[in-house]
């Protein structure tokens, strides 16, 4: 309660204070030390106090949630301290702890990991911490085989899922009971995994063998380590043996309605869950490549087999299934046959409706039929047949075959006709017809639609010169078509080209080395269906593109490009290259059964090389050579001469003179220049068909005089040329210019 000592000292010298006191002093010392103006506090207590802690165990596992803990308080100070409790979990606990006895206080806490508890006493300003470990049992799960169902398989499937909430490390124990005989994981059964450890969620698989039949009951147990149990039961039964086959007779096979489906009746079996009908196109005995369909229900005993074809006849037989999935295919029932007879005419389509299409033409869709007008099933072999004429009365339609209005059938629910023209109302009829010849060519309300052809006639095919290259390196030019009820009737088309400040340009179009593109995406074909693709670009020489489908396509891409060069892969054609082109899709080739390709070259072009245009034709690739395709010219105007051909598939594409005429062409112009030797080497023209790694040429060089004639010709102008120059620069010194 007062100054000790005070004195001055030096900066830089350490000092030492030793302060003592009495061992017999019951009190605390609290005592400052000031140097200048910075003051520590200090305290002397001449008793140590302690907590020991007594329950839990440190470190040890809790199996409950309720915890008793407990702790001793040691002091040779005072006789009771206030001393507060503090879980992980929880809210803290004031409790009073007298000196050397146990202070203890019950918990109810949901700890599932590693805990820890905090005692800290006011007087001994101490504080001790003792960790526990809480634990949930296993949670069982059995995964297989299902609460009440049936097996036929002796070796038992058993999977279970053991959830271990905790930080238990030691393995579970799992007993696994059938019927009364326990089975002890892993010693004496056959599991994977072996070892299961409790501290994450596993399943395990065991494989048991049980040799009889009937209701089985399935108990698993696990138990932790820390005493931690739980189980799990279900029932199924095991059962090994096939059922009896159903009776058929000759009488329960027919087509009694001839609707052209087969009608299968048979007797129920006691202890069926299904029947499995088998079909073949002879008699026979029943295989897996000879199943048709199951019919399930225990009291089931009828099958139509609405998949037959008109005037077929079918064998059948049936196999009974129960409930464990036994079932013995080499005892079926008797086998029997009958006909398929269709002579109902079919359903008329519905919800017809006609689009049309940016190109002039329009496309026709409608419902599919799955019934005759009896209500029968009547899913294959529908065929629709497709008429149209212009106006708007269905009934000026005239839906026989061998009317002119009449355009064709398929198979699918869409047909498109480019035969119509712009501005004009049409009436479109779809009838129906089976494979059975059941026509119904009825008109009504539903199989008809009138539309007039709105969209535009042509594609931009007529177009203006182009416009002088620009900086950018692109040149437009204006092209013009004719629409009616709307549309855009021109559009302004781009082009690459090179830039010269001189004036000179290189232009996109046509047969030069620009690249172009137009893609189609998302579309989708039926099965024997066909769809066309027209392009509005002039910059390729693809006008349009009719695919038919052998099987149903869906959500397919397309895109035509054209190239700046021939592929590296691909040899060089033997005539002039107008353009090199690639189809690209994400069609199966196989699921085509037809490419039809429209494609136009422009006349300026056949008139600048000389190129008849009966000698174009479509070139495909194929293996780096190049096939000729069967091409025929179509129709002609002002700008363009169009033809179409037929591929097999997709590829690249070569629009191109005919090789022979390519041919021809070379042994013209070789004679012309022998006859004529004052005609300019410039004007002959060398072909593209020399083969790979060879010197170009004329043919027959060296064997026939005509060549010899042309390279005297090539040698004449090269002296002539030699003397100009010579006599130019000689007046050129003379100051003559």
């Amino acid at each position: 309660n007062g100054t000790l000592t005070n004195f001055n000292f030096s900066q830089g010298i350490q000092l030492n204070f030793t302060v003592s006191m009495n061992i017999a002093t019951s009190t605390k010392w609290s005592f400052n030390i000031t140097i200048d103006n910075a003051t520590s506090a200090y305290s002397l207590d001449p008793y140590l106090d302690g907590i020991n802690m007594t329950n839990p165990a440190n470190g040890s596992y809790i199996g409950d949630n309720n915890i008793n803990f407990t702790f001793r308080l040691v002091s040779n100070n005072v006789t009771s301290q206030n001393c507060t409790v503090s879980p992980s979990t929880g809210s803290p606990t004031q409790v009073i702890a007298a000196n050397g006895t146990s202070a203890g206080i019950l918990f109810n806490l949901t700890q599932t990991a590693t805990g820890v508890f905090n005692v800290s006493c006011n007087e001994s300003g101490i504080s001790q911490n003792i960790y526990y470990i809480a634990n949930n049992p296993p949670q069982i799960t059995i995964n297989a085989p299902s609460n009440n169902s049936n097996t036929s398989i002796r070796t038992i499937n058993i999977t279970f899922t053991d959830s271990i909430v905790g930080l238990n490390n030691a393995t579970d124990s799992i007993n696994i009971t059938i019927n009364g005989i326990t089975y002890y994981y892993p010693n004496s059964l056959n599991c994977s995994p072996e070892t299961f450890t409790a501290n994450y969620t596993s399943s395990v698989t065991c494989w048991l063998n049980h040799t009889t039949d009937g209701m089985l009951e399935l108990n698993i147990t696990a138990k932790d380590g820390i005493g931690w149990q739980q189980n799990a039961s279900i029932n199924f039964t095991l059962d090994t043996v096939s059922p009896s086959p159903p009776s058929l007779t000759a009488g329960n096979v027919s087509d009694y309605d001839s609707d052209g489906n087969i009608e299968i009746n048979w007797t129920i079996v006691s202890g069926a869950k299904k029947y499995a009908v088998y079909r073949s196109n002879a008699n026979f005995s029943p295989s897996v490549s000879t199943f048709l369909y199951n019919v399930s229900g225990t009291n089931s005993n009828f099958f139509e087999d609405n998949t037959t074809a008109h005037n077929t006849t079918y064998w059948y037989t049936i196999v009974s299934v129960d409930f464990s999935e036994n079932y013995n295919i080499s005892n079926p029932s008797s086998v029997f046959n009958a006909t398929a007879n269709d002579t109902i005419i079919p359903r008329l389509i519905s919800a017809v409706d006609a689009a049309n299409a940016s190109d002039g033409s329009i496309t026709i869709n409608w419902t599919s039929i799955t019934r005759d007008i009896s209500n029968n099933a009547d899913v294959g072999g529908a065929i629709y047949r497709v008429f149209y004429r212009s106006g708007n009365n269905a009934s000026d339609v005239n839906t026989t075959v061998s009317s002119a209005h009449y355009v064709g059938n398929t198979t699918s629910t869409s047909f498109t006709i480019a035969s119509v023209a712009a501005g004009t109302n049409y009436t479109f009829v779809v009838a129906t017809y089976d494979d059975g010849g059941n026509y119904n060519n009825t008109i009504t309300g539903a199989n008809n639609v009138s539309k007039q052809i709105t969209a535009c006639n042509n594609l931009y095919s007529t177009c203006g010169a182009y416009t002088a290259c620009q900086s950018t390196n692109t040149q437009t030019r204006t092209c013009t078509r004719t629409c009616y009820s709307g549309g855009a009737n021109s559009t302004t088309e781009s082009a690459a080209c090179t830039y010269s400040s001189s004036g000179t340009t290189t232009t996109g179009g046509g047969g030069d080395s620009a690249s172009a593109k137009e893609s189609f995406a998302g579309f989708s074909i039926s099965a024997g269906g066909s769809i066309t693709k027209t392009l509005t670009t002039s910059l390729i020489g693809i006008s349009g593109i009719e695919i038919t489908a052998k099987n149903a396509v869906t959500n397919a891409d397309l895109s035509i490009e054209k190239l700046s060069s021939k592929p590296s892969s691909a040899e060089t054609p033997a005539g002039k290259v107008y353009q090199y082109l690639q189809l690209t899709t994400t069609m199966k080739e196989s699921d085509a059964s037809s490419v039809k390709i429209k494609f136009k070259v422009e006349k300026s072009w056949l008139s600048s090389t000389g190129v008849n245009e009966n000698d174009v034709l479509l070139l495909r690739l194929a293996d780096g050579k190049w096939t000729e395709l069967k091409t025929t010219k179509t129709t002609s105007d002002a700008t363009y001469v169009n033809y179409e051909a037929e591929s097999p598939g997709f590829s690249n594409y070569a629009i191109a003179q005919k090789a022979s005429a390519a041919s021809t062409a070379v042994n013209v112009t070789t004679e012309t220049t022998t006859t004529a030797p004052s005609a300019p080497a410039a004007n002959i023209t060398p072909t593209e068909s020399t083969p790979k790694n060879e010197t170009k040429a004329p043919e027959n060089v060296g064997t026939n005089p005509p060549n010899q004639a042309w390279v005297f010709v090539v040698i004449a102008v090269a002296v002539v040329a030699v003397i100009a120059y010579y006599s130019f620069s000689r007046k050129k010194k003379k100051g003559i210019f």
